[in-house]
């Protein structure tokens, strides 16, 4: 019957005088429908409860009146029916203006319709989810049509021989989420994933087929949610798709079926739980679709994919447990934990019960309790509650036309959800809300508590197919950009990084995701953290053995994103060097820096062995100088230690350094001159004399020294005087030191202090400098 004639419940007015205006507005525009609403109360009390809370509902109604009457007085079963045939009957039409105008109009007529029994009570939620999915597949399909007869006219597509197979042959649109299962909101996006046949659609596209399938998707994606004075169809969101960062919107099947075998994940297998094809080559989607089969229903689960299983848990219950206010969908006791809580049980034992292969909730929930696996009980609160939530987060949805499902915090905004609800006062509002939370915690618990572990505080849902919770929940986290950290984490998760190319490193990377974000969180400027530690990760050859570290310690992650942020030049010296990490794991690297007032680095000399060849020599030599002065800079960084502690502790480090290759420079000289009677002694001055360096210190040194007699000659076959064999091994000693190779160099040197400054030899001899200075 019509619409006033079901109508089982009524708004409560919010605000009076917007109801007000609408009434007026309303009967002054139309005279049957101000008869209408001056002799039946029912229509009056609902669109006063609708002009008094919501602002999108309210234009739909003045756009045009006399439609309102129509709608009032028809079933709204056959609202919708006429719209979705006014849709496809466009499907013919080439205009591409006209299709869109008149979409849009359709749109409007289906949404005002169905909101309008969803708010009186007219329908049941199941009913009307269905009917705003049904409406959504007729526009995506007459769009897709429409774009088709487009392409024939510009002489890309063949129009002989296309029948059976679509309006574009081997080409077909997929499904996803709600619009997948049939369960649109009012303001949904619709996921949509495009494939094509390469082979099939080579047969009609006369341009590049490649470049005619984007085209096409493109196309299709403007058509429905281009904003024109008529309003838009749907939002559309293509993310779905494997690897968005890297791939075009439109792919070929075969590389897509290869992505999934080889590197698909299972919050994609949880997605496609709920595909469906909607438009284009059915046949070749079906075939698409039951070719990915094995991918999304596994005869048996395995180890790995169980624990990424319970990271998705962690994910969605802790995240829930951060959200402000209530949130019906990501909040604790909300939407998405209900439906994780049917769907990875679906996953868990669908590949041996095909029987639970159900893309909707509620079904696969009535699945799962036939098969044993879910109480009755429990199946019966959680199919209440389910469409309890859903109504709320229509009526978010429907006040300003607003993906949301966050209940406001403000008492006020809250209450005219609570209005447009049909709830005589906040209080009602809350209590209900409260107990419908408290009901899906309840029933969930048992599922939930075994993975609910407190070392999981802290999970963003980065990795699933929600990117709407993955901005929400890296805000909270403190990013001031997460939609580029979300993003970035996909495609490491993706495995588009060398460091996450095989399959351990990603499930290695999902177990200290969470821990990842939090330290970066706390380092108080999240965003440049990630930047520092993405420059990290993303130049590293294999990320298994950084992320099994960070897995078995945590304070070792926290001190790394600490550095990385809040330290340039060590931040560098990681990414150059990223084995320094392993010194943080010596026990040495925590111990204060000096044990006594005249105590020392951790043993580090000597940092070259004698019969070492020089390269090797000078190679390990700022090997291990890099690490001690890693251990010094980020012991500073920590708070472990002061400046005094540090400038002394850097001092300890040249001395050893100084050491190292005065060891190796002598014995490179003496290889290649022989033995000479003498000995030399390197003089520190200036900071290093005074132990007080800093990390960028260069090294203010002269070396002196003694022959008998002064006129000495060294022994080997390539003699030379004592003045120029201690130059050269002056020269040994400051490229030991100070030359670049493979591993950097350690310090700049500056023998200038020598009594002849810049100019003479590099080497004094002991006579001179005592002349020198009497």
């Amino acid at each position: 019957g019509p619409l006033l004639e079901r109508m089982t419940r009524a708004p409560r007015v919010y605000d009076q005088s917007a109801a007000t205006r609408l009434r007026d507005a309303l009967v002054a525009a139309d005279g049957e429908l101000a008869t209408l609403i001056n002799t039946n109360s029912e229509a009056a009390q609902l669109i006063a409860g609708i002009g008094g809370a919501s602002p999108y509902l309210s234009s739909l109604m003045t756009r045009d009146p006399t439609r309102l009457v129509h709608l009032l007085r028809s079933p709204p079963e056959a609202v919708v029916k006429d719209a979705i045939e006014n849709v496809r009957a466009l499907g013919e039409s080439a205009d591409e203006a006209d299709v869109m105008a008149r979409m849009r109009r359709a749109k409007d007529d289906c949404h005002l319709g169905l909101a309008l029994a969803d708010i009186a009570g007219a329908m049941e939620l199941r009913a009307i989810t269905r009917a705003l999915s049904d409406f959504a597949d007729a526009s995506v399909s007459a769009a897709l049509s429409s774009l088709a007869a487009i392409e024939v006219g510009r002489g890309r597509l063949r129009a002989e021989g296309r029948d059976g197979y679509g309006p574009v042959p081997g080409y077909f649109v997929i499904a996803m989420g709600k619009l997948g299962s049939q369960e649109l909101n009012f303001s949904s996006d619709i996921d949509l994933v495009v494939f094509f046949d390469r082979e099939r659609l080579a047969e009609f596209a006369l341009k590049d087929v490649s470049r005619e399938a984007i085209r096409l998707t493109q196309s299709l994606a403007r058509v429905l949610e281009e904003r024109t004075p008529e309003g838009y169809v749907a939002r559309v969101d293509l993310r779905l798709r494997p690897d968005p960062g890297a791939t075009a919107p439109a792919i070929a099947t075969e590389p897509a079926l290869r992505y999934y075998e080889a590197l698909g994940q299972n919050w994609e297998r949880s997605a496609y739980v709920k595909a469906r094809v909607i438009a284009g080559d059915v046949e070749a989607g079906e075939r698409f679709l039951h070719d990915l089969s094995p991918f999304v229903w596994r005869r048996s689960l395995d180890f790995a994919a169980l624990e990424d299983l319970k990271s998705l848990m962690h994910q969605i219950r802790t995240v829930g447990e951060r959200m402000p206010g209530h949130d019906v969908k990501r909040g604790r006791g909300g939407i998405r934990e209900l439906e994780f809580y049917v769907q990875a049980q679906q996953l868990i034992y669908g590949g041996r019960e095909p029987g639970l292969r159900r893309r909707a909730p509620l079904d696969g929930l009535g699945a799962l309790i036939s098969a044993g696996h879910v109480e009755p009980e429990v199946g019966d609160v959680l199919r209440s509650s389910y469409a309890a939530l859903r109504e709320v987060e229509h009526r978010l949805q429907m006040i300003e036309d607003q993906q949301t499902h966050a209940v406001p915090a403000d008492d006020k905004a809250r209450d005219r959800v609570a209005a447009l609800s049909g709830f005589e006062d906040l209080a009602a509002f809350d209590a209900h809300l409260a107990e419908v939370f408290g009901r899906v915690t309840g029933a969930t618990s048992d599922f939930f508590a075994d993975h609910d572990a407190p070392e999981n505080r802290v999970l963003i849902d980065v990795v699933g197919d929600d990117a709407e919770a993955s901005i929400d929940g890296l805000n909270a986290l403190g990013f001031k950009e997460p939609a580029v950290v979300a993003d970035a984490v996909r495609a490491w998760r993706a495995g588009r990084i060398r460091a996450t190319r095989n399959d351990r490193a990603r499930r290695l990377l999902v177990r200290t995701l969470p821990n990842l974000l939090e330290a970066m969180s706390q380092t108080g400027s999240a965003d440049f953290a990630f930047a520092r530690f993405r420059a990290f990760f993303e130049k590293l050859p294999s990320g298994v053995q950084l992320l099994s570290l960070f897995a078995s310690e945590p304070k070792l992650l926290a001190s790394v994103i600490a550095i990385l942020a809040n330290s340039p030049r060590l931040g560098a010296e990681l990414a150059r060097q990223p084995e320094v990490i392993d010194v943080m794991l010596d026990p040495r690297f925590a111990a204060p820096l000096l044990e006594d007032e005249g105590g020392g680095l951790m043993p580090v000399t000597p940092l070259s062995a004698p019969d070492a060849p020089f390269e090797d020599a000078i190679n390990n030599l700022r090997r291990m100088g890099h690490e001690a002065a890693f251990r010094i800079g980020a012991q500073v960084l920590l708070g472990r230690a002061n400046a005094r502690s540090a400038g002394a502790a850097f001092a300890d480090l040249a001395d050893a350094a100084l050491e190292g290759a005065a060891v190796a420079a002598a014995s490179e000289i003496e290889r290649r001159h022989g033995k000479i009677d003498g000995e030399f002694s390197v003089i520190g001055l200036g900071k290093l004399g005074g132990r007080e360096l800093s990390a960028k210190s260069d090294l203010d040194i002269m070396l002196v020294y003694r022959s008998r007699p002064d006129d000495a000659m060294s022994e080997g076959e390539r003699s030379a005087a004592a003045g120029t064999y201690y130059s050269r091994l002056t020269q040994r000693l400051i490229a030991a030191l100070a030359a670049q190779t493979e591993e950097g160099s350690l310090y700049e040197i500056d023998m200038q202090l020598r009594p002849s400054g810049s100019k003479g030899p590099l080497a004094v001899r002991l006579s001179a400098f005592e002349r020198y200075y009497n």
